[in-house]
């Protein structure tokens, strides 16, 4: 009796271990849950596509105020408000440039982008200002009435992305990504000022200047997700939004002159180097409009867009003052237009 029943119960619990196998799904499952949206890869491997930008941004960065009035002392108080002068940031053009592959597996694509701008800024200022980029406890120039800055920024970029393109509805598509993100990027900054110093406790003319070399390079994890929305067949809006943690290697080179005009003999007044390594932690944002066709039996895809991008560069700026620390560390901030067209072949 005691075996019979033992054995009615091994049968029961194999019986409910075989259904309960039959209703968990497979993995992966055999039905697609989100179709891919690249185009169709009609040879089952892979097939190519390409890309070109033309952008045009406003490129600044913080940390390069080079003058500043409105400050007195109790004998001769000020009367008027002052304020900080910064280098005058423009628009530069850049493009980029990028080649890819639609691979067949569940709709997967590789691409690999290059990013080229290179941006000036420049101020010229009359006055009455106190020094920012000094030289020590005791500044070479104690008064500056008349002072210029000259910056230039060069920025190269690679991004390797892996992603999915694919409709989570009729008229939405989502691209999730991730890979990586290099860049190597020049700084030079110059700070021309003439004013007055004390010598001999004579107050006498003089000019200073200041040369600050900046390179840099660094690499990362990037990741992000873009979304379009189809309005019609060929038309719609697109956004979305990149992060990215730069482990970066800075090169800091300084050099300050100084020159008494009467005596018109130059002295180095500062000369250091020093090599740093910092996380640079960089943020994407993009919106736009997009125009696509398909053509020769959807066998060929073709692009248009024009969109708004900004990027901001943390701690991308590490020159420092020498004795109070003007300057850096500053973030480089980058937005503006960017006109794309692409090619599936």
């Amino acid at each position: 009796m005691n075996r019979a029943f033992l054995l009615g119960c091994l049968l029961s619990i194999l019986t409910f271990a075989q259904e309960k196998e039959e209703t968990i799904p497979l993995r992966p499952p055999e039905k697609e849950i989100t179709i891919p949206a690249q185009p169709y890869v009609r040879n089952g491997v892979a097939e190519p596509y390409l890309e070109g930008d033309f952008i045009y941004w406003e490129v600044k960065e913080d940390g390069l105020e080079f003058a500043a009035s409105g400050y007195g002392t109790y004998e001769e108080p000020v009367t008027s408000r002052g304020k900080v002068y910064f280098p005058k940031f423009k628009k530069s053009p850049g493009f980029r440039v990028g080649v890819g592959v639609n691979l067949a597996h569940d709709g997967w694509d590789l691409f690999l982008r290059y990013t080229w701008i290179d941006s000036r800024a420049k101020n010229a200022q009359k006055g009455f200002f106190i020094p920012l980029w000094v030289n020590g406890p005791n500044p070479f120039l104690n008064e500056v009435t008349e002072t210029k800055v000259d910056w230039n920024v060069h920025l190269d970029v690679l991004d390797l992305e892996w992603g999915r393109s694919f409709y989570i509805s009729r008229f939405l598509t989502l691209r999730p990504f991730f890979g990586l993100k290099g860049y190597w990027s020049d700084q030079t900054y110059d700070n021309h000022s003439s004013g007055t110093t004390i010598e001999n406790n004579q107050r006498m003319n003089a000019a200073q200047r200041t040369h600050y070399i900046q390179d840099a390079w660094g690499i990362g994890v990037r990741f992000g997700l873009g979304g379009v929305w189809y309005l019609k067949k060929n038309w719609s809006v697109f956004g979305g939004g990149v992060l990215a943690n730069e482990w970066s290697r800075f090169d800091l080179r300084r050099k300050d002159t100084g020159a008494i005009l009467a005596q018109g003999a130059e002295e180095t007044l500062v000369h250091t180097r020093s090599k740093e390594y910092h996380m640079v932690p960089i943020i994407e944002l993009m919106a736009g409009v997009r125009w696509e066709m398909w053509f020769s039996d959807d066998d060929y895809h073709a692009l248009i867009q024009a969109g708004w991008e900004e990027q901001i560069w943390f701690h991308l700026n590490q020159m420092k003052g020498v004795y109070d620390y003007s300057g850096g560390p500053g973030s480089l901030q980058l937005q503006g237009l960017t006109f794309k067209f692409r090619f599936d072949f």
